[in-house]
């Protein structure tokens, strides 16, 4: 295992993402499994699109939320942003 691995999880975790699950340490084979799944999710440019996108909605209902800006399930502004991508 690369400091790349170690490195990208910690960019995520700074970041306030979510990273991926695995164990940096444990020699198991599942672990290794992991670990590889990681390496693949995080050089995958897919993965970052999507849980960059998911994390800027998340704070976006959290900020929305704080400022007692929520009259629905969701924002009005991100139920617009929602629709316009066609989720």
């Amino acid at each position: 295992m690369g400091t790349g691995l170690t490195s990208a999880i910690e960019y995520c975790q700074k970041a306030g993402m979510e990273p991926p699950k695995c164990s940096l340490t444990a020699q198991t084979d599942n672990a290794k499994k992991l670990r590889d799944a990681t390496e693949r999710k995080l050089s995958d440019p897919a993965w970052w699109k999507n849980s960059l996108e998911s994390f800027a909605i998340q704070s976006y209902e959290n900020e929305q939320r704080s400022m007692g800006n929520v009259t629905n399930f969701i924002p009005d502004g991100l139920a617009a942003y929602m629709t316009k991508r066609k989720r």
